[in-house]
């Protein structure tokens, strides 16, 4: 597997086979997960709705794209409570966004 950090054009046309997005419980959609959630008519925000997306540390949830991204497949990944987000949880939520990535 080759995992790229990409800082530059618009998340929407990142060219890859996953993009991982992490939100934290609680907080509204981020703004590079709207886009994407734009891109794919919502999906996100109604899984949100729904509570099936809740941003809670460990939480992974993986959506197909079926072609409206340049990346095959989203995983956004729940990174916990915001004020309790340390380094440690940085590398816990990496570790469960690329045992994700791998399974498909």
């Amino acid at each position: 597997m080759r995992i790229i950090a990409q800082g530059t054009g618009s998340i929407t046309d990142v060219n890859a086979q996953a993009l991982v997005i992490g939100v934290f419980e609680g907080d509204q959609i981020p703004p590079a997960l709207a886009l994407v959630d734009g891109a794919l008519d919502g999906i996100v925000a109604a899984m949100r709705e729904r509570k099936e997306l809740k941003g809670k540390s460990g939480e992974v949830s993986g959506i197909h794209t079926l072609g409206r991204l340049s990346a095959a497949r989203l995983f956004v990944i729940g990174l916990g409570k915001r004020e309790q987000f340390t380094a440690e949880a940085a590398r816990r939520a990496a570790g469960v966004a690329t045992k994700a990535i791998l399974k498909t």
